[in-house]
């Protein structure tokens, strides 16, 4: 963990480490959800997703959790707050192609990752100018 990183977290709660996750961890998740979302998606539960998670039944998919556990993310978790809970599920969000909606997805309220935003797809959501590009 670099001095910029943990500057980075105070000041604004996250920072970027590009690569932690790489391809033999994603596919697993993306094929997951890919699946998921053409066999199990139910377009009359769109709010319920929206509002916590998309593929709720998969939340504690080893495929998921791998993305925290395997890829180096537990132990920056660590590092930066000593003694974190264990992740036993995880949160899904996707943005659905608006073209493939009936109407706009629902507005959402505050999330986990503490950004509340009026919908989730772009370009409705006006970034934090000290999120990255």
């Amino acid at each position: 963990m670099t001095d910029d990183e943990r500057t980075r977290f105070l000041r604004d709660g996250m920072f970027v480490r590009r690569g932690l996750a790489t391809d033999p961890h994603t596919s697993p998740a993306r094929d997951l959800i890919t699946t998921w979302h053409a066999k199990e998606y139910d377009p009359d539960r769109l709010i319920e997703y929206t509002q916590r998670t998309f593929a709720p039944e998969h939340g504690q998919h080893p495929a998921l959790l791998d993305l925290y556990t395997a890829t180096g993310a537990a132990g920056i978790a660590r590092d930066l707050l000593a003694n974190p809970a264990p992740v036993t599920t995880t949160q899904v969000q996707i943005r659905i192609p608006a073209d493939q909606l009936p109407a706009a997805q629902p507005a959402k309220t505050m999330h986990v990752d503490g950004v509340g935003c009026p919908t989730s797809t772009p370009p409705n959501c006006t970034p934090s100018p000290s999120w990255p590009a």
